[in-house]
């Protein structure tokens, strides 16, 4: 449920910097992730999905500089509070939602992202660009399956960390 209101605003004048940019860029590395939403209805052969990037953390100074940075970048977003607590502190979601929306994300991010988060936001550029060109209705091609389990596969991936 959302629990505040729609960033989807025109950008103001304000222009995000590199700092703000390598900010979100950074907080979505170690953050962030993406996935699908599924959309199910009675009579589909099988379930449509959107794409969904989201970034948590408990910080809400952080998610709020997250908001204005987006909406800065002309990147349309929600923010949620989100139902499950971290550790006894309350967790913050930023959403990008959506094919056109999601799209923008990465023409901005791609570039500034490494490892797993690189090559799925690659990999999702790929998807929306197909799924984009042809009419909403039309069934998934087999490159779009493709795509989409490779992006959800690079999720069960561990990092190995230090």
């Amino acid at each position: 449920m959302l629990t505040m209101q729609e960033s989807d605003k025109q950008a103001n004048n304000q222009q995000a910097t590199l700092f703000d940019t390598g900010l979100v860029s950074g907080l979505f590395l170690g953050e962030g992730s993406v996935g699908f939403i599924k959309h199910s209805a009675e009579g589909l052969i099988r379930d449509r999905f959107s794409p969904r990037v989201r970034i948590s953390n408990t910080d809400y100074a952080l998610i709020s500089a997250i908001d204005s940075i987006l909406t800065n970048l002309s990147i349309p977003h929600y923010v949620e509070k989100a139902n499950k607590t971290t550790g006894g502190k309350q967790s913050w979601n930023v959403l990008v939602l959506g094919w056109k929306r999601v799209r923008r994300f990465c023409e901005v991010f791609t570039p500034l992202t490494i490892g797993n988060k690189h090559e799925q936001l690659e990999l999702l550029t790929e998807l929306i660009t197909i799924r984009l060109s042809v009419s909403q209705k039309e069934p998934y091609g087999v490159r779009e399956l493709e795509l989409y389990d490779r992006i959800k596969a690079l999720n069960k991936q561990k990092v190995l960390r230090d």
